[in-house]
């Protein structure tokens, strides 16, 4: 008797933890970043910096908007976002610089281009789109226009779909800035080990516990019997 019940509580707790563990899938999925160049949905979801750089640190002739200060990345279930902090004020400041993130897909520098990178996300003049390399040509190849966005604090953020890249679990990235004008680079940022959670829908999670659940207990009443 007191090991059926000690079976049942078991049991009871697997569904409640299901429970739990889909409800709060589905709070996380309802809080998705919005595209505008405000930081404060990141920071409400408890996200930092994933790398920062110092200020002051590039040529004094290139703009301040190219001198990059932060380096954000979050994903959802359905798309992998970016977001960059700079120095710059004001997106109408923002002539000449362009910015950059390189994506290293599988964290192998034999795949990609000569420095191992898969995907990249190009921005200018607050138009915004991702490249694949191809192989075959040497070269990148557009993808997709993707939702890009300046705040007035120096927040540029984009949203990617993850369906438009295929990304192991562990990815590298290297933030970057560039003068459009003088054709070089201003600013990178190296980040590496950025896990990318693997899409699994909340909505299966709950009836999985429960169909779990019930075949535990059909197991156990078998084996009574017997």
């Amino acid at each position: 008797m007191k090991k059926t019940v000690l079976t049942s509580l078991a049991i009871l707790c697997l569904f409640l933890m299901g429970l739990r563990l889909s409800i709060q899938t589905a709070r996380a999925e309802g809080q998705a970043i919005t595209i505008d160049g405000d930081p404060s949905d990141w920071e409400a979801l408890g996200l930092r910096p994933v790398a920062t750089d110092p200020p002051y640190n590039i040529e004094s002739y290139h703009d301040t908007c190219a001198d990059l200060l932060e380096c954000w990345v979050y994903n959802d279930t359905s798309n992998l976002y970016f977001m960059i902090k700079v120095r710059g004020g004001y997106p109408s400041d923002w002539d000449n610089t362009a910015y950059l993130i390189t994506i290293d897909a599988d964290r192998n520098e034999n795949t990609g281009n000569e420095l191992g990178w898969d995907y990249s996300v190009f921005s200018k003049d607050a138009q915004a789109f991702t490249m694949v390399w191809n192989e075959e040509i040497l070269d990148w190849d557009k993808l997709e226009d993707i939702n890009v966005a300046a705040g007035s604090i120096g927040h540029i953020e984009f949203r990617v779909s993850l369906e438009s890249m295929d990304l192991s679990e562990e990815i590298d990235l290297v933030y970057g800035t560039y003068d459009d004008i003088l054709s070089e680079g201003v600013n990178s940022v190296t980040v590496n080990h950025v896990s990318v959670i693997p899409e699994f829908p909340s909505l299966l999670i709950l009836p999985l516990f429960m169909i779990a659940t019930l075949l535990a207990t059909v197991i156990y009443r078998r084996k009574q019997q017997t």
